[in-house]
């Protein structure tokens, strides 16, 4: 099964209203032709490091053409970007 690549994908993570974590992912045009194309392709959402699913209230993921689209959506929305997926 492989995985999406890196390149074509932007995690963002913050707080929602209520202080539970919210996981936002972006993928890139490409990023999600390859979802589309690709039988058995995953993507793998997993949220910052101490934080268990269940402090998750929201997983978010929506497409742009490019990563700096992406990064610019995230930024006007607050979120902490994350370059290490």
């Amino acid at each position: 099964m492989a995985d999406i690549k890196n390149e074509h994908i932007v995690w963002a993570y913050g707080k929602d209203g209520d202080d539970r974590e919210v996981v936002m992912i972006g993928l890139t045009d490409t990023g999600l032709n390859y979802l589309r194309a690709q039988p058995g392709m995953t993507l793998l959402a997993q949220p910052p490091a101490g934080v268990r699913f269940a402090d998750v209230s929201h997983v978010v993921v929506f497409h742009e053409k490019t990563k700096d689209a992406i990064k610019a959506l995230l930024r006007q929305s607050g979120m902490v970007i994350s370059e290490a997926h």
